[in-house]
Order: structure tokens, then C-alpha cells, then sequence
């Protein structure tokens, strides 16, 4: 378990606490410290406080949920909310890429999936192609029997 020493410092006396806390660490600099990487994309994301203030919390409640695995990532739930109780979830990396603000979500035969999976999966197509030729208007049916005939050029849309 967690304990506070004099030092204001938090340590660990568990490794699963130890890492944990150390993933507290991850999103607090990402959050809050304009000179690292995401710091960008994160600046407006808030921390639960009461998981800043006591990391104990943090850890009881993220060993709860469900895939608590060093393998896998913290995630938000939904993007446009920050990291609190009911919004954070543990994710693979094919999770952590389908919930980016960029991807397209798409449906087919009734399953969500990224549009880069579908024209991967389904179609003969670059990526490149098939979100230039689906961006140009094509629906998902006519990108699944498309046969790219050399390059394709698509409409550039107007604006």
C-alpha cells in the first residue's frame, strides 16, 4: 500500500501500487507541464483531485476495473472529459487508436470499426486512397468493390 513520508514524496510498498502511481505521475505531467510531448493535446484535460491528493484512491479504484494489466493504458472513455471516476478504463493499443479524436468511425455488418480497419479488411485500397475516395463521397459499398485502376485522383471538395 501507499503511505506519505516526510518528504511530501508518495512511495509504494506493493508493485502493482508502484506502477499505478507511476502512471498517476504519466498523466499529471501530460496535464499539467507545458514541456512535455502531449502537453497540447492534455492541457485542458483535468485530473480527479481527490486522485492527486491521495494516490491510494487512485490505485484502489483503477485496480477495480476491469484488464488491470501493466500491459495495457489508461484511457478516457470520452475524449472531451477528463480523467475522473467513470470516464477512465484500461485499454489495448488497438482501443487507445480507435478512441483518437481523428479516427473515423464508421459501421459495417452491424460493427464499429475504423475506417483505416475497413479499407484494410475489405477493400483492395491504400489507406491513403480509401479515405481520400470515402472523404470525396463514396459510400462504405461502393469503397468495398472499388478496384483501383493505377492512381486515383478524387475531387477536391470546395469549401
Amino acid at each position: 500500500m501507499c503511505y506519505l513520508e516526510r518528504n511530501n514524496r508518495w512511495e509504494c510498498r506493493d508493485k502493482t501500487d508502484k506502477w499505478l502511481v507511476g502512471r498517476l505521475r504519466s498523466l499529471k505531467l501530460r496535464c499539467t507541464n507545458e514541456g512535455t510531448n502531449g502537453y497540447k493535446n492534455y492541457q485542458n484535460v483535468c485530473i480527479h483531485q481527490e486522485w492527486l491528493d491521495n494516490p491510494l484512491i487512485f490505485c484502489d479504484y483503477m485496480k477495480a476495473l476491469e484488464g488491470c494489466d501493466p500491459t495495457r493504458s489508461i484511457d478516457r472513455i470520452d475524449n472531451n472529459k477528463g480523467y475522473v471516476p467513470g470516464n477512465v478504463r484500461w485499454a489495448t493499443p488497438k482501443q487507445q487508436a480507435f478512441n483518437r479524436r481523428t479516427t473515423i468511425k464508421i459501421r459495417w455488418n452491424n460493427e464499429d470499426m475504423a475506417l483505416q480497419n475497413f479499407i484494410r479488411d475489405y477493400t483492395d485500397l491504400s489507406r491513403t486512397q480509401g479515405v481520400a475516395l470515402y472523404k470525396s463521397g463514396l459510400s462504405l459499398e461502393e469503397l468495398n468493390v472499388y478496384k483501383p485502376r493505377g492512381r486515383i485522383r478524387c475531387p477536391r471538395r470546395r469549401a
